[in-house]
């Protein structure tokens, strides 16, 4: 545990050293930095920091040309894409309109579908009714007196041709 301790101690005490000898390091380089970029401040003559001027006005004037070339190009894109929203658009419009109209002409045919389909269950009903009434005469017919009248007239109409 002691030892442990001991190495822990001497493990920090090692980094720090490194630590400050880093930090020595360090601020040499900036040192030698900082008078080199005064000796090349004050080593310049006057032409080469014309030129330097020179050049730099170049870039600024290069950047500012780049940068309206690319506003321009943007500016054409944008144009493109709003003219391209609106012929889209009025796709759509057309779209929504040819889908109306089809919805419409549906809904009209599903109506007569419908009303045809109502007139052939009520003429289903009528016969049903029909039917069922001829069914209910007939055992009316049966029942009173063990004969069938019904026949019995259908046969005398036959007859009577």
């Amino acid at each position: 545990m002691e030892q442990s301790r001991q190495q822990s101690e001497a493990m920090i005490s090692q980094m720090k050293t490194q630590t400050e000898e880093f930090q020595r390091i360090v601020q040499e380089l900036k040192d030698d930095a900082d008078e080199r970029r005064n000796r090349a401040q004050t080593s310049l003559d006057n032409s080469e920091y014309e030129t330097l001027v020179q050049q730099r006005q170049k870039l600024i004037e290069n950047s500012e040309k780049s940068q309206q070339e690319t506003k321009e190009q943007l500016e054409k894109i944008v144009e493109l894409q709003r003219k391209s929203c609106d012929q889209n658009k009025e796709k759509f419009t057309a779209l929504e309109l040819q889908l109306q109209e089809t919805n419409e002409r549906m809904q009209k045919q599903l109506d007569e579908l419908n009303a045809k389909f109502e007139d052939v269950n009520r003429k289903l009903q009528k016969a049903s009714d029909c039917n069922a009434d001829t069914e209910k005469e007939n055992e009316e017919g049966v029942s009173d007196n063990g004969t069938d009248d019904s026949w019995d007239v259908v046969t005398v109409q036959r007859s009577s041709l």
